[in-house]
């Protein structure tokens, strides 16, 4: 096991002070994560473009006719996503949230 992370876990979890951070830090990453996913979500919905069920998390699924081709084709203009079964996976915990809105258009313009 790695020596400086077992101390420093230990450090934090015989601190209440110190969880009381870390859990904070979590929450607060949480919302931007939840907040992304609104955002990308909406752009999205105004594009009429449809995703795979989602609850949470850091990736969205869109089905797309030929994941492969759309996924090689957007990373020919900068956009870098994985493939899955019927569809293509974006990681949005990667993107600013500024660039959400801009992602949704070009994956409409692509797929």
């Amino acid at each position: 096991p790695n020596k400086l992370g077992c101390s420093v876990l230990s450090k934090v979890l015989s601190s209440d002070e110190l969880c009381e951070k870390v859990y904070e830090e979590i929450k607060n990453h949480m919302q931007v994560l939840t907040n992304k996913t609104t955002i990308f979500r909406n752009a999205l919905e105004e594009l009429n473009i449809k995703t795979f069920p989602h609850t949470n998390g850091f990736f969205l699924s869109i089905p797309v006719e030929d994941p492969e081709n759309v996924a090689l084709t957007l990373s020919r203009n900068g956009v870098y996503l994985t493939t899955v079964e019927g569809g293509i996976r974006v990681a949005i915990s990667g993107v600013p949230s500024y660039r959400l809105k801009e992602l949704a258009e070009k994956i409409d313009y692509f797929k």
